[in-house]
């Protein structure tokens, strides 16, 4: 039995060696892995609420055609028939000036006031005379009346005689001359009467014409002074002269230029505004000659601001002369400019479409893309967890791109919101971290000695095969001390 014991004890040896690595290496379980696993983006939890507080957007994605453009840089530049210059028109002293240079103006809208002389002594003259040609269509109109009030007498006083001629008449005591006497004299009255009204209403009407044309001329002097009708008729219906005059922007726009202070004395042909119509407005951009085949009037150019405001314009027009030193063509675009986004003297950069690709390529809007640290992800909704999904793109307008990898149809993608989603998931990212090392601590602290539970099972599998080699010694052992009885 003593040398049985002997014989178990290498045995029992190798068990404890086949044993001993999940003791040796306990806690860097890590460290034997035979695969490192890539690591997908964790998805992000938006509630209802959320969704609608943050105005998310989403979209199914399909094959589409992206546009062909040529991209290009252009100056926006006031229209021709834009532009106005804002002169005085009488000499004046600046009374009040209201616009600044860079202010937006409303046709109509006053800019400043003067007070001038000579716009004073013309309403001045357009009052005196206006009060002197109604001072005689009065007078006139008095003497008529007077005449037709005699004329009237004599016309009732034939009437009386008349009817008494014909009443003696119809008795047999007067004579059928005296009865035509009578009635001619009547008629004659009347006749008399009825031409004393014509020229009356004539005369007057004479008068009164003459009044109007003399009151429209003088306003159309004072019109051309820079008196505004307004301040015309205020001054007809109050009977009192203002020197003031308004001078009013012609159109609306932006004042560009001012050289006009209160107190000072203008002169006409002075130069005191410019302002600029801001719709439509014009960008001039140039072309690469080789570009130019690819060009034509009436094609969509998208233009973008410095501070990435996206509006649409046509091309007007194409130059017929290529610049010899940078052969470059130019083009003008017209935009509607909604807004008055496009100042002139701005640079903006420009995509004219010149047509589209197939329509086999995955194309979503550009608002889709999220810079995430260096690469492009687009998050993918599933019910209301949002998933960054890496994609590689290629090419690229002002509001779609085309993606070569990472997306298929029917994936449902976020276009607008997409940046809030990435910060949500970078705080919870960051709060779950830190929960994990807190936890790890704590695991740290309570289990320094203990055996990791990743151990077990080596020294399971040890012990188990240590048993089976023990088992099968004992049994070779009893069949060898049998053979030798």
């Amino acid at each position: 039995m003593k040398r049985q014991r002997l014989l178990l004890m290498p045995v029992l040896a190798v068990c404890l060696t086949l044993s001993s690595p999940a003791i040796a290496h306990e806690g860097h379980n890590s460290a034997f892995s035979a695969k490192t696993e890539t690591k997908q983006a964790p998805k992000v939890h938006l509630s209802k609420e959320s969704q609608k507080l943050i105005g998310l957007q989403t979209l199914t994605v399909r094959a589409g055609a992206l546009e062909q453009v040529l991209q290009t840089t252009g100056k926006v530049q006031a229209a021709e028939n834009k532009a106005y210059d804002i002169t005085p028109r009488v000499t004046g002293a600046v009374s009040r000036v209201y616009a600044q240079q860079g202010d937006f103006v409303r046709a109509g809208q006053t800019l400043a006031s003067i007070y001038s002389a000579e716009a004073a002594g013309k309403l001045a003259e357009l009052l005196q005379e206006r009060a002197r040609l109604q001072a005689e269509v009065a007078k006139t109109r008095i003497q008529y009346q007077g005449d037709i009030a005699i004329e009237q007498n004599h016309v009732e006083v034939a009437r009386v005689a008349f009817q008494r001629e014909q009443a003696l008449l119809n008795e047999g005591i007067t004579s059928k001359k005296d009865y035509l006497e009578a009635q001619h004299v009547l008629e004659d009255a009347q006749i008399k009467l009825g031409i004393l009204k014509k020229q009356s209403t004539q005369q007057v009407s004479l008068l009164q014409k003459q009044l109007a044309l003399t009151v429209s001329a003088l306003h159309s002097q004072l019109r051309v002074l820079g008196l505004s009708s307004a301040a015309i008729n205020q001054a007809l219906s109050s009977n009192r002269v203002t020197a003031e005059i308004s001078i009013a922007s012609p159109v609306s726009g932006t004042v560009t230029f001012r050289d006009v202070t209160a107190g000072e004395t203008i002169e006409p042909g002075q130069k005191i505004f410019s302002i600029v119509g801001l719709s439509p407005i014009w960008v001039v951009m140039d072309i690469f000659q080789e570009q130019i085949p690819k060009v034509h009037t009436g094609q969509t150019v998208r233009l973008k601001t410095p501070s990435n405001i996206v509006m649409d314009g046509q091309i007007s027009s194409i130059g017929s002369v290529v610049d010899p030193n940078q052969r470059t063509l130019p083009v003008r675009v017209v935009s509607q400019n909604p807004g008055g986004i496009l100042k002139p003297g701005m640079f903006v950069s420009a995509e004219i479409v010149t047509g589209k690709t197939s329509g086999n390529q995955i194309v979503i809007p550009a608002t889709a893309l999220v810079d995430d640290n260096g690469r492009k992800v687009v998050y993918v909704q599933y019910n209301d967890d949002f998933q960054a999904v890496p994609v590689q793109t290629g090419q690229q307008t002002a509001n779609d791109v085309e993606i070569r990898d990472g997306l298929y149809e029917g994936d449902t993608i976020v276009v607008q919101g997409a940046s809030q989603i990435r910060a949500q998931g970078l705080l919870a990212g960051s709060e779950e971290k830190s929960h994990e090392e807190k936890l790890e601590g704590k695991a740290d602290h309570h289990n320094e000695h203990a055996v990791p539970l990743a151990s077990w099972p080596s020294m399971i599998l040890g012990v188990l095969i240590g048993l089976t080699l023990a088992g099968l010694s004992w049994l070779w052992m009893q069949k060898r001390s049998g053979g030798r009885r």
